[in-house]
């Protein structure tokens, strides 16, 4: 028996558990938390907008102990068995949601698409490859925009469109609107984990906008101090900025609470 048996902690990695590809500083002090975290019956798993493959890397892998969230939400992983849990595509053809960026084109820099979770995300804006896809539905498209202004405007345009009801549109990232399912979300995506490893006590600690949903499904929610306003309004806790370590100091918050 371990003091974190029954808990279950996801955590955002951009912005969150590291900045880009800086493998120093705030990523080894949150790798030693986990490891503690983990010793000490713990489940950790990471929940991110990225592709599968990506946490395939052993500075990744070998942290998770439960399945993961793979594209904000549309894919559970597996990483044990290799496979798909659960998949939630966008009901709408990757034609349909292009069009949707036709009044911003001249401030759009990419639309990308991702429509296998073990593979990466292909740009699909005037591309040869668009044809091959038109039809399909994707598991998430992100649009991104030349500034901060554009994406707003977008993303406010979605929110006002009537047959988006279905999606769930959100900013990943200052210049990019991202579009899921609307029961394809971080949010909906822990608390499947949790039902499935059955813990009792969920946490998830992010920094974005698209983490909001499971911050609000979580029994603990946190934010890292450089957070957008908006998640720290939905988080139950603040904790210190990503460069110092926020996941590191989020754990030694649950170890107080749970000695």
């Amino acid at each position: 028996m371990g003091k974190f048996d029954g808990i279950l902690l996801c955590s955002d990695i951009d912005g969150t558990f590291l900045e880009s590809s800086d493998f120093e500083g705030a990523y080894k002090k949150n790798r030693l938390a986990v490891e503690y975290f983990i010793n000490n019956g713990g489940k950790f798993t990471f929940a991110t907008g990225r592709y599968a493959f990506y946490l395939e890397h052993e500075r990744f892998s070998s942290l998770i102990n439960a399945p993961a969230c793979v594209f904000n939400g549309s894919v559970v992983y597996d990483y044990n068995c290799k496979k798909i849990l659960h998949e939630k595509r966008i009901c709408h053809s990757l034609s349909e949601l292009t069009k949707l960026a036709d009044d911003f084109k001249s401030n759009l820099v990419r639309i990308t698409a991702s429509f296998d979770a073990e593979e990466r995300s292909v740009n699909y804006l005037d591309s040869h490859i668009f044809d091959i896809y038109a039809d399909k539905s994707p598991l998430k498209c992100i649009y991104v925009f030349d500034t901060e202004k554009h994406a707003d405007q977008f993303k406010e345009s979605l929110l006002s469109n009537s047959k988006m009801n279905n999606c769930y549109a959100s900013k990943s990232w200052d210049i990019a609107v991202e579009l899921t399912d609307i029961n394809a979300t971080k949010g909906d995506a822990v608390k499947f984990i949790k039902q499935i490893t059955q813990c009792n006590t969920l946490v998830t600690i992010g920094d974005y906008e698209n983490d909001i949903p499971m911050l609000l499904k979580a029994d603990i929610g946190a934010a890292v101090g450089s957070a957008v306003p908006s998640v720290k309004a939905a988080a139950d806790i603040t904790v210190c900025p990503f460069a110092d370590g926020a996941v590191s100091e989020l754990i030694n918050i649950l170890d107080k609470k749970f000695s």
